[in-house]
């Protein structure tokens, strides 16, 4: 017989057929359930889908923690030589005076609006994007953007024959 909130009883073939990784020992009395050995997620309906996949051992998690430390311990000393040679030369570059710029203002056929793919921000973009149409001249900025910045630089577009036909 099931106990309360149980969805399938403890005799039910789908609770032998359950990865040993889903099961959780249980010694004390948790939403009225007494029996030594049950789902971890017993008060949700059961879809029916079980995994194939064991859990992996000990002997592989070690061996691929030692591996991944081995790898870091090999690389760093490479990628610390390279950092301090780039900034090494960064330094002399900027002693030799190599990267002057003009320090005037540009003008607006030098603004470039990057807007970059951000998934899931894509309506905090619109969002920002609706702000500098709205208080910014953007009739001469050339504009680039790639995944949800291509729809926003096609928002940009769409504000600005608005705004012309106004």
């Amino acid at each position: 017989a099931a106990a309360a909130g149980e969805v399938f009883p403890p005799e039910s073939p789908k609770k032998q057929h359950q990865p040993e990784g889903m099961r959780q020992r249980h010694a004390g009395a948790r939403n009225g359930h007494t029996e030594g050995d049950r789902p971890l997620c017993a008060e949700w309906p059961d879809a029916g889908i079980t995994s194939a996949a064991a859990p992996w051992s000990f002997k592989l998690g070690a061996l691929g923690t030692f591996l991944g430390l081995t790898l870091l311990l090999v690389t760093f000393p490479f990628l610390f030589c390279l950092s301090l040679m780039l900034t090494f030369s960064e330094f002399i570059r900027w002693c030799l005076k190599l990267d002057v710029q003009d320090p005037g203002e540009g003008s607006s056929d030098d603004v470039v609006l990057v807007l970059p793919g951000v998934c899931g921000f894509i309506f905090h973009q619109l969002g920002m994007v609706q702000y500098i149409c709205e208080h910014f001249d953007t009739s001469r900025v050339r504009i680039v953007g790639t995944s949800s910045g291509a729809l926003c630089s096609g928002f940009i577009l769409y504000m600005e024959q608005v705004a012309a036909e106004a």
